[in-house]
């Protein structure tokens, strides 16, 4: 099976601070509107959960996960 690199945006709800900035520094970080975007290639479904694990484990709340089709 080959991975096929993907570009997600996963946005959680507030504008986030330095220290979760530093949590994500693998990932292009975005804040506007009280939401917080991150995006990055990612290679699998397993990079994307550990993402999604590290937003539920700094207690954020997931509004959206997208794929660049």
């Amino acid at each position: 099976m080959t991975s096929t690199r993907r570009t997600f945006h996963i946005t959680f709800a507030g504008e986030t601070g330095p220290a979760i900035r530093e949590a994500f520094a693998d990932l292009d970080v975005h804040v506007a509107a009280g939401r917080t975007v991150l995006s990055g290639q990612l290679v699998d479904q397993a990079a994307l959960h550990s993402v999604i694990d590290r937003v539920q484990a700094l207690g954020l709340e997931l509004v959206e996960v997208r794929v660049e089709e």
